[in-house]
């Protein structure tokens, strides 16, 4: 993953859909770690593990287990500063050169994505979405991504979280 921003094995983030019952999700959070919302997004909380696991896929695993399948589940991204990232569940991709429509459907059905849009700016990249958030671990797809031809970059859309020191 470029620009080393490690996962976490403590914290991670949930993406509740519209229409999946957030109180439910968040009860059953509290089962294995306290939460919290993110306040610059809706439908996304924080989820502190109380038992981590020996690493980063071990406690998503874990969450994963724990929450109905629904759920988005994605570990907190740090960077070498430690500045945390949560992401949102949104993919940014940037191709080597412009797709055109049939193409940029072919790769979202062969990655198990949704594509929501073309950037505006930039025509050779386009976002994206997990079709079975269950099965996805953000850094295996993130890798996967990165591995393809036609790929310049992939990364994950985030909110930056900075402290005051």
């Amino acid at each position: 993953m470029r620009g080393q921003r490690e996962p976490s094995r403590e914290r991670l983030v949930l993406k509740v859909e519209p229409g999946e019952p957030a109180d439910e999700v968040a009860r059953r959070a509290r089962e294995i770690g306290d939460t919290e919302p993110v306040a610059e997004r809706r439908g996304l909380m924080l989820l502190h593990l109380r038992e981590p696991g020996a690493d980063p896929k071990e406690s998503w695993e874990a969450a994963q287990r724990a929450l109905p399948p629904a759920v988005q589940v994605a570990p907190v991204l740090t960077d070498e500063a430690g500045h945390e990232s949560l992401p949102t569940g949104y993919i940014e991709v940037r191709f080597h050169e412009l797709l055109d429509d049939r193409a940029l459907e072919a790769f979202a059905d062969e990655h198990h994505l949704r594509l929501r849009a073309r950037n505006r700016w930039i025509a050779a990249q386009a976002e994206f979405e997990v079709d079975d958030p269950a099965s996805c671990y953000l850094p295996d797809l993130l890798e996967e991504l990165e591995a393809c031809e036609e790929v310049l970059r992939a990364w994950p859309e985030t909110l930056a979280r900075f402290s005051r020191r």
